[in-house]
């Protein structure tokens, strides 16, 4: 696994009020383990996983302001990019988790912060 360092992660401003909090949402890993219903990922593959994702159903989202989306700012992988396992939610699976060629190395598929 690999996680990027964002600037959030080091603003005191974002860090404080949170604390204790595991950093780190630029990561990509290997999925270790899948849920029952899910059938797009399985074990072994190599992620990339989006921290916040938009619904793309709301007025906001339909018209390509997806930064106003009120599902962008409330979803999140747990507990952060820093941990050694994350559970991705399911709109975080379906909307923001891209799968890695072999050829990419995770330093870089860190750098995709989409």
């Amino acid at each position: 696994m690999a996680c990027g360092i964002c600037g959030s992660d080091v603003m005191e401003w974002y860090r404080v009020p949170r604390a204790p909090l595991v950093l780190g949402h630029e990561a990509v890993g290997n999925i270790v383990k899948v849920g029952k219903k899910v059938r797009n990922f399985e074990v072994g593959d190599r992620v990339f996983v989006s921290h916040h994702v938009p619904c793309n159903k709301c007025k906001y989202c339909l018209k390509g302001h997806h930064t106003a989306c009120e599902t962008l700012h409330t979803t999140n992988y747990y507990p952060g990019g820093f941990s050694q396992f994350i559970r991705i939610p399911k709109l975080n699976l379906i909307n923001g988790t891209y799968k890695l060629p072999q050829q990419c190395h995770m330093k870089k598929g860190r750098s995709l912060s989409l």
